[in-house]
């Protein structure tokens, strides 16, 4: 896996990353995949704050970067190409893989019931999506999935352990206008709560009581990235977005009603003194991501813009907000996290700049305690990745490689199988 720099780019050169173009709010990288079964030139599109999705299209000597594949053992998922970031589902019995297909642009589920065994055969869903599928699941068996289409509306079925309603293919419209891809929640088994950036970069929600959808309200804020949430306790939610100063904000639903105010927000203070690197003076964090030991804590991770060094944030119920923890490393996609019950641990997973999979693991059994730092290579050449818990001590990860074929690792016991 080695980047090779290239003559010609469509932005500035000076690194895997380089921008902004003319639009002023993204950031072009590209690559070149190998292979006898693909050769075509893709350059990805990445939205102003680092990080929020990718967008892929076949492109001729447009390449900052040339990069040669290598999947290690990396399995594969069906034989479809993806251009977005895959999303990953498990609710206990089932872990399910979602994805947009190049082409039609239709969604894909891929399930599979054992943890260890391979994952089936792709089901399409129809449905035409522009970005990323969001999933959520209300208890065993359920899923819910939304999508947004081409021109902003809010899309979404439903399986309730049999059967995907209204149909195998068919989807029920929930209206809006969202420039970005939606994001699902639910506080218990009867609610679903689904957000989105509006196309004034305000946070925009819509909630499903269990007979009925409220329609689109908004919750004020300002975010270029995709919005964060999470329910750490029934009856509660917490949201968290980047906005276009480098900071992260947050606002949360306390059972009654949305705090500070239903469209104010609360910033969270940028890293600053030790944890931050000599050479950033204004820190950007980027896309945030959050994952939750239930009633107990919350955890929000980021990559740093100038530094591509990831922060993690945390807050328990006995300490509130605590300082910026540097988790270092240099990151060029989200970090995702799987809690592993069993040994109280956050398996952390990222991509860095040789497009390999790093992980590092974080034992989480006193609130106090540090991340490692260590970040350790795995193997792949990916584009983005997803990972979640699928056992006490086991996870599954799933991304796109370079090829924008989607492929999966296995996790169990702390080796990656």
């Amino acid at each position: 896996m080695v980047w090779h720099h290239a003559d010609s780019s469509p932005g500035q050169s000076g690194g895997p990353l380089i921008g902004p173009d003319d639009a002023g709010d993204s950031y072009v990288y590209a690559i070149n995949s190998g292979g006898d079964d693909f050769t075509t030139n893709f350059a990805a599109r990445i939205n102003d704050g680092r990080f929020n999705e990718f967008q892929t299209w076949e492109s001729e000597n447009q390449g900052l970067f040339e990069y040669e594949t290598n999947f290690g053992d990396w399995d594969t998922v069906g034989s479809h190409w993806s251009g977005h970031p895959i999303r990953l589902l498990n609710n206990g019995s089932t872990t399910a893989a979602f994805y947009r297909s190049t082409g039609m642009g239709n969604v894909y589920v891929a399930t599979k019931s054992n943890p260890s065994g391979a994952f089936g055969a792709p089901l399409n869903l129809g449905g035409v999506s522009r970005g990323p599928v969001a999933a959520v699941s209300r208890a065993p068996g359920l899923r819910d999935i939304f999508v947004t289409a081409e021109d902003g509306t809010v899309w979404t079925k439903a399986f309730n352990g049999s059967s995907w309603l209204p149909s195998q293919t068919g989807w029920s419209g929930l209206g809006g206008q969202l420039s970005g891809s939606p994001v699902a929640a639910s506080m218990n088994s009867t609610n679903l709560v689904v957000f989105g950036r509006g196309i004034n970069r305000d946070v925009q929600i819509n909630a499903w009581n269990g007979g009925s959808w409220s329609g689109w309200a908004s919750l004020g804020g300002d975010t270029s990235l995709e919005v964060a949430a999470v329910s750490y306790q029934a009856g509660k939610l917490d949201l968290f977005v980047a906005a276009p100063n480098g900071k992260i904000y947050t606002k949360w639903w306390n059972g009654t009603a949305w705090q500070p105010s239903t469209t104010g927000w609360t910033a969270l203070e940028l890293p600053s003194g030790i944890n931050l690197p000599p050479s950033v003076a204004n820190p950007k964090m980027g896309q945030p991501v959050v994952a939750i030991v239930p009633n107990e804590r919350i955890d929000v991770f980021s990559v740093e813009w100038n530094s591509t060094a990831a922060y993690v944030k945390t807050w328990t119920t006995s300490t509130g907000w605590q300082p910026w923890r540097n988790l270092t490393g240099s990151l060029m996609a989200p970090i995702s996290v799987a809690y592993l019950a069993q040994f109280k641990s956050y398996l952390l997973v990222g991509i860095g700049p040789d497009r390999r999979m790093y992980q590092q693991s974080w034992g989480i059994s006193t609130h106090t305690s540090n991340p490692s730092g260590n970040w350790t290579p795995v193997d792949g050449a990916m584009l983005d990745l997803t990972a979640t818990a699928v056992g006490p001590n086991q996870a599954q990860a799933v991304g796109r490689g370079a090829d924008n074929r989607i492929r999966t690792r296995f996790y169990s016991n702390g080796l990656w199988q």
